[in-house]
């Protein structure tokens, strides 16, 4: 990376499974990942870039997944939630505690979203 442009942020995540991040002073972000075959099987070819991949594994990946459907056990947590939270923000509001509202607020966008997803 320093052979391109000097490194502002370098980060490392993870052990066995290892993910590496850096940003150089250009704006220019890499992210690299360092998995076990094992990690790397549940993927398709679409969602990868291998830089080295010495037993091709890469090769016996399928094209794309196919499109996962909604799982009703999630949706149906998401909306008893949402509903959950959003009746006691009445009651947060009503005895004047701002801060824990916004993070209910939060926690409805949050749901939301996710249910969107």
């Amino acid at each position: 990376m320093e052979g391109i442009s000097p490194v502002v942020f370098w980060n490392q995540r993870g052990q066995g499974h290892v993910l590496l991040n850096a940003i150089t002073e250009d704006w220019l972000r890499c992210d690299l990942s360092i998995m076990p075959p094992s990690a790397f099987i549940d993927r398709a070819q679409e969602t990868v870039k291998p830089l080295i991949d010495r037993d091709g594994f890469y090769n016996v990946l399928p094209e794309a997944l196919p499109a996962k459907g909604p799982d009703p056990a999630k949706v149906k947590y998401l909306i008893n939630e949402f509903i959950r939270v959003l009746g006691l923000l009445w009651v947060v509001v009503g005895s004047g505690e701002y801060l824990t509202a916004v993070t209910g607020i939060g926690m409805l966008r949050d749901h939301f979203m996710n249910l969107m997803l």
